[in-house]
């Protein structure tokens, strides 16, 4: 660890407590999408998905959860805490 980063399990870099940025968000929506696409409309699996674009799972899954419940995914001040 150094700077306040870290590596994940897959070799990403975070901080921990920190949100990815929308870019990030973009990405792993669109690798979703495609994967969604490729598996005919079947669900993806969040651990490879996860494991392509260097993020935990959960990451996938919430992207997941915005991309079912609002069709895209959700900007920073768009998120109700």
């Amino acid at each position: 660890m150094q700077y306040g980063l870290e590596i994940n399990h897959y070799g990403g870099i975070y901080h921990r407590g920190k949100s990815y940025d929308h870019c990030k968000k973009v990405e792993v929506a669109a690798a979703y999408k495609l994967a969604n696409e490729a598996n005919g409309g079947m669900r993806p699996s969040l651990r490879s998905l996860a494991k392509h674009c260097q993020v935990n799972w959960h990451f996938v899954h919430k992207i997941e959860k915005e991309l079912e419940t609002y069709g895209r995914v959700l900007k920073p001040h768009e998120i109700c805490l």
